[in-house]
């Protein structure tokens, strides 16, 4: 099978870590042509090509990359970047999670509605050029004071253009429960929810899954890898019908697994856990959502019908008004 024409479906992916390596190289003033380059170093720099010993070390290693984000010229250019990488992709909807605090750290001049407007603004070009349906979902960093997230929270829920949902990410040695007020007015303000839960491997990180299900009203989980470990949360995630974005080579830089080979993807697929194949962080980790559907096709044997499955769980999940999505070419789900 055609992997890469295969129309696809991404849930899970940060805009803010979607770079491309060959963006950064130019941004950087690099000349890739002199023999004096070496890319080898450079990547090891700039990007996560290997197994790293955590998701926090991952995160420390974000920060490198993050110096780049600079400048409204700069987050058009890489949201018109990433639809562009998307179409080629065969993807046709895509949501894009961004975190304001973290876009802004390298931007202390730039209120969220100016950092909002540059990213939209060249995601509407790339929308315009490829018709590809887009939405963003706004991060609120769990290593954030709560009134630092409130901040944040009130500006997911002025509802600027194309803000389709709420996020709770980074490292999950942070609680959750600090947010539920935040993310109770964000569900009352009908804004859909998912949290990043279960993605690395520790007891704390299973009963984070329990926890956003039950406490926080979420619609989809990120990543949840780990509720593997318990029957008991598989079947409240089956239950509740609550898809899990999985990001299979992410899982394996992260260490949430220690190999591809160890992933749960199929053995939760197999049990009816609802999930959809996602790049978590593709401009970062060099990769694309065709590269995951090989990745996972290879080792796992899912077939053709397997990725049609999955695709139709995201564009039931996905946090785009239907309504939205009925102005673009939505037939290749309907008609599979």
């Amino acid at each position: 099978m055609n992997l890469k024409d295969l129309p696809k479906i991404e849930l899970h992916r940060h805009l803010d870590c979607s770079m491309r390596f060959s963006t950064m190289l130019e941004l950087l003033n690099i000349d890739t042509s002199s023999a004096s380059v070496k890319l080898i170093t450079l990547k090891k720099k700039y990007l996560i090509e290997s197994p790293h010993k955590n998701l926090a070390e991952v995160i420390i290693k974000f920060k490198v990359a993050q110096e780049l984000l600079k400048g409204k010229s700069i987050l058009k250019r890489l949201a018109f970047e990433c639809i562009e990488d998307a179409y080629y992709d065969g993807i046709k909807i895509i949501e894009l999670r961004y975190s304001p605090d973290y876009i802004k750290e390298v931007n202390p001049e730039l209120s969220f509605l100016e950092i909002h407007e540059a990213l939209l603004e060249g995601a509407l070009l790339g929308q315009a050029k490829y018709k590809i349906a887009f939405g963003f979902i706004i991060i609120i960093q769990r290593t954030l004071t709560v009134e630092r997230a409130q901040q944040t929270m009130n500006f997911a829920l002025f509802k600027n253009i194309k803000i389709i949902g709420v996020d709770l990410a980074d490292v999950e040695d942070f609680p959750a429960l600090p947010f539920l007020k935040l993310f109770e007015k964000a569900s009352e303000e009908n804004l859909s929810i998912t949290i990043h839960a279960g993605e690395v491997p520790t007891q704390k990180s299973i009963e984070n899954i329990k926890e956003a299900i039950l406490q926080f009203n979420v619609r989809r989980i990120g990543h949840g890898i780990q509720s593997i470990k318990s029957p008991e949360i598989c079947n409240l995630i089956i239950d509740k019908k609550i898809p899990l974005e999985i990001c299979p080579s992410s899982n394996v830089l992260t260490q949430g697994v220690k190999t591809i080979s160890d992933h749960p993807v199929k053995k939760l697929w197999d049990m009816g856990v609802p999930i959809t194949l996602n790049t978590d962080d593709p401009g970062i980790f060099n990769i694309n959502l065709t590269h995951e559907y090989e990745l996972v096709q290879k080792i796992f044997q899912f077939t053709e019908n397997d990725f049609i499955k999955m695709n139709k769980i995201a564009f039931e999940n996905s946090f785009i008004p239907k309504v939205e999505l009925q102005n673009f070419n939505t037939t290749f789900i309907l008609n599979t």
